[in-house]
């Protein structure tokens, strides 16, 4: 279970926090000796930026991540990362339906918090992970968030984000989320 909250901790802290020096210090210290789809592509971008000044890393990987996240080019580019744009309901019927099942579990999201709507991937990940982490959030709870909303869609968003990635990082980082949603999805299956 330490395993699979890291895991939504890491993702959803993808989508939250703005690469800075000491992301990019990390991503390059870091070793990938794991076998899961997507390192070797992670690899591949750490052994070829070698060398190189740690500041035009993170403007690499930052400007990736703006075109990934915010649909900048949406005629050519990847959609954003929000539900209602791969179920195909309207960005209301998401948040609504997200705002019910987060009010019938005790969550309410903050006014003042990341400026996203409820069906942004990072919330939907952070939501997951904190479910996890709720000793009394039962089994089936986590199941139903998951088929309902998260399982449906996040596996189509990592296929668009490897699709479009700028960097064979972010190219990496699809196919872990992809592979990861997966298996996800066999556990609540």
């Amino acid at each position: 279970m330490n395993e699979q909250i890291e895991s939504y901790n890491f993702f959803s802290s993808l989508f939250f926090n703005l690469p800075d020096k000491p992301f990019v210090e990390k991503i390059l210290a870091y070793d990938f000796n794991a076998e899961a789809p997507g390192v070797d592509l992670i690899k591949s971008y750490i052994k070829s930026a070698e060398g190189r000044n740690i500041e035009d890393i993170r403007t690499e990987i930052a400007v990736d991540r703006t075109y990934l996240l915010h649909g900048l080019t949406p005629d050519n580019g990847p959609r954003p990362p929000y539900e209602s744009l791969y179920v195909g309901d309207s960005q209301e019927v998401s948040v609504l339906s997200l705002n019910r099942f987060f009010r019938k579990h005790g969550f309410k999201l903050q006014e003042d918090g990341v400026g996203q709507p409820p069906d942004y991937l990072g919330i939907e990940l952070a939501f997951m992970e904190l479910l996890i982490k709720q000793g009394d959030v039962t089994f089936e709870t986590r199941k139903e968030f998951f088929t309902q909303h998260l399982g449906k869609w996040g596996h189509l968003y990592a296929r668009e984000m490897i699709k479009f990635a700028k960097t064979d990082f972010y190219r990496g980082i699809g196919h872990l989320l992809n592979s990861f949603l997966e298996e996800e999805a066999c556990v609540y299956s």
